[in-house]
């Protein structure tokens, strides 16, 4: 049994024992199958999906999910993992490489039926970003506090508290957030205009 073939089964034997799964993921089987990229790809993309703030877009295919964070001062952006803050530097990363995985095998995602999801996911994030640059001076880069948020243990759907929204000016500059949502934004100009 090759080194592949290991991991896949002791990953699959980990999840069925914590009582996480019933049955092995589809492309996953136990002599270890070709894995099926189209289905990572998509689940991926699904994950950018769970995690959108605000009023969600018609294309949201998650069923479970709906409107949230209603009363933020800046709408939209994604939620980073397991809570509802919404930090801009990771958040700007993740659509940074997102927008040039795209750039380099935009092919890949045709071929896969994600393209349309890719964009949309980036394009939400982005639309967030020109959001939170509210002028010359002043560039927000994260909602919600990480305390706070992290006491709430419900869905974001019901989250009712006023969340603090904080930003870089020019007498509290923050070069490596307002960069890495140039990158962002810089890529996401590049696979628009194709």
């Amino acid at each position: 049994m090759n080194i592949r073939t290991r991991i896949l089964s002791a990953l699959a034997a980990a999840a069925v024992l914590a009582g996480n799964v019933s049955s092995l993921p589809t492309g996953m089987t136990a002599s270890a199958a070709a894995p099926d990229y189209a289905e990572a790809l998509q689940k991926s993309l699904f994950f950018y999906e769970c995690q959108q703030a605000g009023p969600l877009p018609d294309w949201n295919r998650v069923e479970w999910r709906a409107d949230s964070t209603m009363i933020d001062e800046i709408k939209g952006g994604w939620y980073d993992a397991g809570d509802h803050v919404k930090f801009n530097l990771p958040m700007a990363y993740s659509a940074a490489m997102l927008g040039w995985s795209v750039y380099e095998d935009r092919e890949a995602y045709e071929e896969s039926g994600q393209l349309e999801y890719a964009l949309e996911d980036i394009k939400w994030v982005t639309d967030y970003l020109m959001r939170c640059h509210t002028d010359d001076h002043v560039f927000y880069y994260q909602v919600g506090d990480g305390g706070t948020d992290h006491s709430w243990w419900g869905p974001a759907e019901v989250m009712t508290m006023n969340r603090p929204s904080y930003c870089v000016t020019d007498s509290a500059p923050g070069s490596a957030v307002t960069a890495e949502a140039s990158a962002a934004l810089a890529i996401g100009s590049i696979i628009f205009a194709r």
